[in-house]
């Protein structure tokens, strides 16, 4: 049975170690030796189905829906200033 730190785990899945340990403690997996998680080689295989593929902001939105540029905002600046 192949035992796996938060560090080894993120080089397995590609991914930082802070997104490991979030999901691990989020879905309940890994076992906690004072500051180490531990992980399994079956709990990796969970992440990697649990872990979403995608990196950002998922509310970003690049254009709108005709696919045209957003307007730009002029600022209003005080005059005699």
């Amino acid at each position: 049975m192949a035992l796996y730190t938060i560090t080894t785990a993120a080089a397995e899945l590609g991914c930082h170690k802070s997104n490991v340990s979030r999901y691990a403690a989020r879905h309940g997996l890994g076992m906690r030796i004072g500051r180490l998680v531990i992980l399994s080689a079956r709990d990796v295989s969970r992440l990697r189905r649990n872990m979403p593929g995608r990196t950002g902001n998922p509310n970003f939105i690049a254009s709108n829906n005709l696919g045209l540029p957003t307007k730009k905002i002029k600022k209003k600046t005080k005059k005699g200033r």
